[in-house]
């Protein structure tokens, strides 16, 4: 990543889906876990394509409308629609962080809180 942080290694990728590079297929099979939250550009070819391939391979992915955009708006709302037909999830930024939060009241919902006003 931009940071150098180690544990969160950068992935160079070339296939339109993150699904395509051998190098995030195995790093996301090391984390274990099963919900992918999904977000970027373009959404209709690299979201989409990503979303459409976790979920073939047995992952929940979500995408986050709000933090997804197209150069063209009508890309963007076919991708959604595609999305929704697909089965896959679509949430909105702050929806997904309460939900990933689970209760008020920490330290963490503070700051969280705080970045959302």
């Amino acid at each position: 990543n931009a940071h150098g942080d180690a544990t969160t290694p950068h992935i160079e990728k070339i296939a339109f889906s993150c699904w395509g590079e051998p190098a995030f297929r195995e790093a996301l099979e090391k984390l274990g876990r099963k919900r992918v939250v999904l977000f970027g550009i373009e959404a209709h070819v690299c979201v989409l394509q990503t979303a459409v391939d976790l979920n073939d391979s047995g992952y929940t992915p979500v995408v986050i409308e709000d933090c997804t955009s197209s150069r063209r708006e009508s890309d963007k709302r076919t991708a959604l629609r595609r999305l929704r037909h697909e089965g896959i999830p679509v949430s909105s930024l702050e929806s997904i962080l309460f939900e990933l939060l689970q209760e008020a009241g920490t330290d963490t919902f503070r700051a969280v809180s705080r970045l959302l006003k």
